[in-house]
């Protein structure tokens, strides 16, 4: 091959696109008008408007209760009904894990016991488990994973974070 026979193309395709990337920049005046836009929104903002937003992640009756109040928010502490009337409320917040699991635990009942293949399989409707098996449990929109740890008539024992409770077989 003759290097020399491709010269000439590659020469002309190179002041082509020279040609065409100068028309796409526009005139000084345009830019600099872009610029002064592109300034004027990066900007610092004033202090006023940070602190108007509001923090999404961050919960008022949450914090309340992490700070052991009693539930009432700093939104309605200025209720005069609410400090006339100081009824014990539950804080909002995570529900430890032990209370949870003896509230899961109260409504699981367990509608039959066999064997297979020499392991105790509890069932409930129709949902089969047996020692070391998992199972979902919805309470309100919170999906809790519960994990039967032993079967051994008249009780099973289920854990949930750690937290182990045995139940009799009814």
């Amino acid at each position: 091959m003759k290097p020399h026979r491709f010269t000439l193309p590659i020469s002309l395709l190179t002041l082509g696109v020279a040609a065409v990337a100068s028309a796409n920049v526009a005139e000084p005046a345009k830019r600099m008008e872009s610029l002064n836009t592109a300034r004027a929104l990066l900007a610092p903002r004033p202090a006023a408007a940070v602190v108007a937003a509001s923090n999404p992640f961050y919960s008022v009756a949450f914090a309340d209760a992490m700070a052991g109040r009693s539930g009432a928010t700093a939104a309605n502490t200025d209720n005069p009904s609410a400090k006339a009337n100081p009824v014990a409320t539950r804080p909002v917040g995570p529900r430890p894990s032990r209370e949870l699991l003896e509230s899961i635990a109260a409504g699981l009942k367990p509608s039959g016991i066999f064997k297979i293949g020499g392991k105790q399989t509890l069932v409930f409707g129709q949902k089969r488990v047996q020692a070391g098996d998992t199972m979902a449990v919805m309470i309100g929109e919170t999906k809790h994973t519960l994990t039967i740890v032993d079967i051994s008539p008249p009780h099973f024992t289920i854990s949930l974070n750690n937290e182990e409770l045995t139940r009799p077989i009814k």
